[in-house]
């Protein structure tokens, strides 16, 4: 999977909720008919207009709360190893990779071995063309990934910089 792996660094990534620290990122850990894992932490592209894909859609589905969110900037790592699913064809060369069967789960129900990928990856990235192409997708799909987002296995960050509370977005105090 060597060819998969990202050859350039992430642009600034948001992280939305309590201050991000290495110390609280919990181990990946696969979980049944799901195409997420547990562990990690989750962040989306900074966009300083929009704050991210990810404010974006929380803001559509539940609203951001009247005290706002406690936004940070993490800068990802140069060396981070990061795999880009821009197409449906990344999606489906991850899971020719790192497809995880159970014998008491139907083949029709399709799972990702993240245990497995965190050995060879730091991070998956999914990009808007990306989440576009294979949100409902078959036979592999990430149904469950709602916009742009990056889900890092384990810490990869240079820095990190608090931005203050987003209310909404283009709204950040």
């Amino acid at each position: 999977m060597e060819e998969y792996r990202n050859k350039m660094t992430l642009s600034t990534q948001l992280f939305c909720g309590k201050e991000p620290q290495k110390s609280l990122i919990q181990p990946i850990e696969n979980q049944i008919e799901i195409v997420k894992a547990r562990g990690g932490i989750w962040t989306s592209t900074y966009n300083k207009e929009l704050g991210s894909d990810w404010v974006r859609v929380y803001d559509e589905i539940f609203g951001i709360p009247e005290r706002g969110l406690d936004g940070w900037l993490l800068t990802p790592s140069s060396k981070a190893r990061v795999y880009i699913v821009d197409s449906y064809n990344d999606l489906k060369r991850m899971f020719n990779s790192y497809e995880r069967k159970l014998d008491d789960i139907p083949d029709v129900i399709k799972m990702l071995d993240f245990e497995k990928m965190s050995r060879d990856f730091d991070a998956i990235h999914l990009t808007v063309q990306g989440k576009e192409e294979t949100r409902h997708s078959y036979p592999f799909n990430l149904y469950t990934w709602d916009c742009e987002c990056t889900h890092w296995f384990r810490w990869c960050f240079d820095e990190v910089e608090s931005i203050g509370r987003i209310k909404g977005i283009l709204d950040i105090v």
